[in-house]
This record gives structure tokens, sequence and C-alpha cells, in this order.
């Protein structure tokens, strides 16, 4: 399933973009879910970062992340990975805020319902949800993964 499906169907935005890259590193597939569930809607909808952001940084930490306080050369890789992962969002994007990719306040009940109305959540989102999960393959192919089990479903 496509992450932009996942979201479709009632997954909150970072859990979209983090659960196809992370399925196979967890025997319970329900873990991935549950780890991002609180940074949807720019985490916990308090208009901060956007989930997809979130979800893709996560998923590049499941790949390049370091282990072990020795493996200070995979700590610098993840790091420059995740700074070019939210250098290029915020290139194609104009931004990796969540108030400012939707132009509502989820914050706000009123303009979360206004959001809801306008279709944001249908239109906006998923397409944010893309493009943030093929960001992750790109960069995880230039920083040197190959084994990324998911290339037909982004």
């Amino acid at each position: 399933m496509k992450p932009e499906e996942i979201f479709i169907g009632g997954m909150n935005c970072s859990q979209s973009v983090f659960y196809p890259f992370a399925k196979d590193f967890f025997n319970n597939s329900e873990l991935a879910f549950k780890i991002m569930s609180p940074f949807g809607g720019g985490i916990a909808y308090t208009n901060r970062i956007c989930g997809a952001v979130t979800g893709g940084i996560a998923a590049i930490g499941l790949y390049l992340g370091h282990t072990d306080s020795s493996q200070a050369e995979q700590k610098a890789k993840c790091v420059a990975a995740t700074r070019e992962f939210l250098k290029r969002f915020q290139e194609k994007q104009k931004s990796t805020d969540c108030t400012q990719l939707i132009k509502y306040n989820l914050s706000v009940e009123e303009e979360a319902k206004k959001a809801n109305e306008e279709g944001v959540f249908k239109t906006i989102c998923p397409e944010l949800v893309k493009s943030s999960a093929q960001l992750v393959i790109e960069i995880l192919e230039e920083y040197g993964v190959k084994d990324i089990n998911l290339k037909t479903e982004v």
C-alpha cells in the first residue's frame, strides 16, 4: 500500500510515511504505527513540523541511524541525510511547518473543521505524504542504501 493510500485510509501523515519503510523492521507492524502516532498534524496538532516530515526523518533514522556511541561516522551520515531531506522538502514545498503547508491552524478547532470541510486532508496532505516518501527514497539511495523494500509502493 502506498503512503498516500495509508493516509487516505485514516492513519496520520507521520504514520503514513514511516510505516512502509518500517514494516519490515518490526515483527509487530502495529508498533510502527504506534511510534509515530503523536507526530501527525504538526506534532499532536500543535502547528509544528509537518508529520510527513517527521515520518520521513524517522525513516531515515531507521536506515541510517547509529546504535552505539562509538558510531560517530554513522551518526554524522544520518545527520547529513536528515539535513538534506529537510533542505529538499523545504525547497519543494516552501515550508516544513504544518500550518504553513496546509494554510490552517489545526490547534484551533474552527480552523481544523474548516480544513476538513475544504478537503485539505484529501488533497494537500496526501501529496505531502507522497512527496516525503519519494524524497526519503532518493536520500537513502544517495547515502548508499540499496535494499529499500518499498520501491513499488511509493
